[in-house]
């Protein structure tokens, strides 16, 4: 929005008021106050009384410790104005026109970080949708997978065709090996006795 937020400002109008009222340009005249005519003449050839007294007005309003009105009810020509002692050092730090400086730098920091948040939005966005796109898919094969993980979990509970082949095979070899061992042990006794008559 704004490219630059100029280190050089034009003084801003309200700043030229307060430092035209500090430098005193009715002091020749020995008049004491300012109007929004007196001003006019002064500094803004090109402005209308109005819009003078509409920028007293402001700084009145945004800084009622810079001017000091004085009772119009005594003057014929309405508004009058003097600067109180706080005008010089406000000057110095700035005055209005850091402080419209500064706006400007804040407006362009809210329009960067509202930039930034919806650029992190549309992000949000597209990844919101593709992982709606693809939470099914995943979902799917989750449930698959687990579905195969309790049926090989049941299937290797109940033992297999093989594991009962053998185990009946091990039961044979262990009966035929009982069998060995008794027709072994009864030829050892016949031949113990067949030794024991010669």
């Amino acid at each position: 929005m704004h490219k630059h937020v100029g280190k050089h400002l034009k003084m801003n109008k309200k700043d030229e008021i307060l430092k035209a009222m500090i430098s005193n340009p009715n002091q020749g005249n020995k008049v004491l106050f300012f109007t929004p005519k007196s001003l006019k003449e002064y500094l803004f050839s090109d402005l209308h009384v109005d819009q003078v007294q509409l920028l007293i007005q402001e700084i009145i309003e945004e800084k009622p410790e810079l001017i000091r009105i004085l009772d119009e009810s005594r003057l014929i020509s309405g508004l009058a104005v003097l600067p109180t002692g706080n005008v010089e050092s406000f000057l110095s730090e700035g005055g209005f026109t850091k402080i419209e400086k500064d706006k400007l730098r804040t407006q362009k920091i809210v329009v960067e970080k509202e930039s930034i948040e919806f650029e992190n939005s549309k992000i949000d966005l597209r990844l919101n949708k593709w992982q709606l796109k693809t939470f099914w898919w995943i979902f799917g094969f989750a449930i698959l997978g687990s579905g195969l993980s309790l049926y090989n979990f049941i299937d290797n509970l109940s033992p297999s065709e093989n594991t009962k082949k053998q185990e009946e095979r091990i039961k044979k070899l262990e009966t035929e090996l009982r069998e060995l061992k008794t027709s072994n042990s009864k030829l050892n006794t016949s031949d113990s006795l067949n030794t024991n008559e010669n």
